[in-house]
């Protein structure tokens, strides 16, 4: 019996090219957002909003301004023709100007936007609707001038414009990895200005003391069986102390530098190495 036998195929080995689809929408879209994203635009802006955020957050002018009160009292310091009472003849009328501008701002709320539009970027949120700062430290500075001897009295600005900068500083950037002693203070700001207040002291006994000779010095290296070390160690300790306590809510401005200076001063006399 025949059959009808049909020739089979044979099967193309020919590789069936296929155009690729377009991309869609939301590809296209992705896509441009991520060559935003790395755009040197976008970069730019990112990096611009990031120095924005560390230069408020660090309070970046009103630290370097209260770190330059500093270098400004080691130069007056070492200006043999200025005296405690002239600075104080300088000091008390510009506080007083100063207390005037912020009563007049507290009542004229033109001159308050004025005020605020030229130094607000100085002043803190709360101070916005109080009293300037700048009032605390200057009376905080014309108190120890009038009455502690001059070192002790410009060695205690020192520590309110340096040893304040620091704790607030490293605070704010390292104080979270630590216990905080109080709302706003913590154990690493506090012993950062411990180490600067230390610093400060042994500087101020080493070197600056020698460019006022005509002033005996509450502590004198050459005179005193209290070494350099102690003392440091001294002006550390009440740095910190001064700058981690609260004194019934008072702006630290004023209770730095009465602080450190008096517990300073009383240190001293107590030890039998105070001079008047």
């Amino acid at each position: 019996m025949s059959a009808n036998l049909r020739p089979s195929r044979r099967k193309s080995t020919k590789a069936i090219h296929t155009p690729p689809s377009p991309p869609t929408s939301s590809s296209a879209a992705s896509s441009a957002s991520t060559s935003r994203a790395h755009s040197p635009a976008k970069r730019t802006t990112d990096e611009r909003a990031t120095w924005q955020r560390l230069y408020k957050t660090y309070e970046v002018p009103r630290k370097t301004l209260h770190s330059a009160i500093g270098l400004a009292a080691i130069g007056l310091y070492a200006s043999p023709h200025v005296t405690p009472t002239r600075l104080l003849s300088l000091g008390i009328p510009a506080t007083a100007v100063i207390v005037s501008a912020d009563l007049l701002r507290f009542n004229s709320p033109a001159f308050a936007s004025v005020y605020e539009r030229h130094l607000g970027y100085l002043m803190r949120p709360q101070e916005r609707k109080g009293w300037n700062g700048v009032i605390f430290y200057l009376v905080g500075a014309l108190l120890v001038l009038g009455t502690l001897p001059t070192d002790i009295a410009t060695l205690s600005v020192l520590l309110l414009s340096w040893c304040d900068t620091a704790a607030s500083t490293v605070g704010r950037a390292l104080g979270h990895h630590g216990p905080q002693l109080r709302p706003g203070k913590s154990l690493i700001g506090t012993f950062a200005a411990f180490m600067v207040g230390a610093a400060a002291t042994a500087f101020f006994y080493t070197t600056l003391v020698t460019y006022r000779p005509q002033t005996p010095p509450s502590w004198d290296p050459a005179t005193s069986s209290l070494g350099l070390a102690q003392v440091s160690v001294l002006g550390g300790v009440v740095a910190a102390l001064s700058e981690a306590v609260d004194v019934f809510g008072l702006d630290d401005n004023l209770t730095i530098p009465v602080l450190s200076g008096g517990l300073l001063w009383a240190v001293l006399c107590w030890a039998g190495y105070g001079h008047s």
